[in-house]
């Protein structure tokens, strides 16, 4: 687009805008292998992540966002928040400048980023357990985790699945639910408050026809 190298073009593109959008920059694919875009039920991916994964700025849409936000005076352009709904009767929602209180109990408890550089929300995991009982691979407080909403699977580290996998590992019901008991994984993250993450059966594991299967998979890293 030529009216990019311009200022006087782009300025006037941005009055034409109507209140509450934005300019901002996507890439469309014209030509899609089958697997496994075939099976896929959306028509695009919005990315989240941090500006160092982007061509530049104008292609990030939490900068873009950001922008938009504090134009229309919001308190907290930086600040997203997502809610994944847990059943048919809730709808999953994106929050830009803020958090809905409408879809969490207590007080908000953060945990700072490692290396943004990289593009990635990357946090440190000061220990993580299963039941209260250690996984071996973190106790040196050096495991790192990428939070990412478009992972449907736990990435455990390849030499830490074996341990994981067996400690999460469980029986289930007759009828096939994973919503029933099991192995309760801690993981405590880095952060002013001691913040832990409690993740339940019903959030890591599928059943199977010999029991609950940990929904993990391998990754090649220690982060």
């Amino acid at each position: 687009d030529d009216d990019d190298d311009d200022p006087e073009a782009e300025a006037a593109a941005e009055a034409l805008l109507a209140p509450g959008c934005a300019r901002m920059r996507f890439i469309a694919a014209v030509d899609m292998s089958e697997e496994p875009f075939k099976d896929f039920h959306f028509d695009g991916v919005l990315g989240l992540g941090l500006a160092g994964l982007s061509q530049t700025p104008e292609f990030n849409f939490p900068h873009v966002m950001a922008g938009l936000v504090a134009e229309m005076g919001g308190t907290s352009p930086h600040t997203f928040s997502v809610f994944l709904a847990d059943h048919t009767a809730e709808t999953s929602s994106l929050e830009v400048g803020g958090w809905s209180r409408r879809h969490f109990d207590g007080n908000l408890a953060w945990s700072p980023v490692h290396d943004p550089e990289l593009g990635h929300w990357l946090v440190r995991i000061k220990s993580m357990s299963v039941d209260g009982n250690p996984v071996n691979f973190c106790e040196d407080g050096g495991c790192t985790a990428v939070v990412d909403t478009g992972t449907s699977l736990m990435a455990v580290p390849t030499q830490a699945f074996p341990e994981v996998f067996t400690m999460l590992r469980h029986p289930a019901p007759l009828e096939g639910s994973c919503r029933g008991a099991g192995p309760t994984l801690q993981i405590q993250l880095e952060g002013e408050l001691n913040f832990t993450l409690t993740v339940t059966p019903k959030d890591y594991s599928r059943a199977e026809p010999t029991g609950r299967k940990p929904e993990t998979m391998k990754w090649p890293k220690k982060e």
